[in-house]
């Protein structure tokens, strides 16, 4: 028999607090960091270039 759920009381899920510092690596030796921000974008050279032209660093689309 399926439980009438609009009699059973709600609550909000828990949540572990986001971890801002500290890193993790990848199986292929990857820090990967756990927040990103604008910041992070900073003297990124390619971020001017389109998707299909020279020097082909973001992929086939836009």
């Amino acid at each position: 028999m399926i439980p009438d759920f609009s009699q059973i009381g709600w609550s909000a899920p828990r949540r572990a607090p986001i971890e801002v510092e500290g890193q993790r690596m990848t199986p292929e030796g990857l820090a990967i960091k756990h927040l990103y921000n604008q910041g992070d974008l900073k003297g990124l050279p390619h971020l001017d270039t389109y998707p299909g032209l020279p020097p082909f660093v973001r992929g086939p689309y836009p």
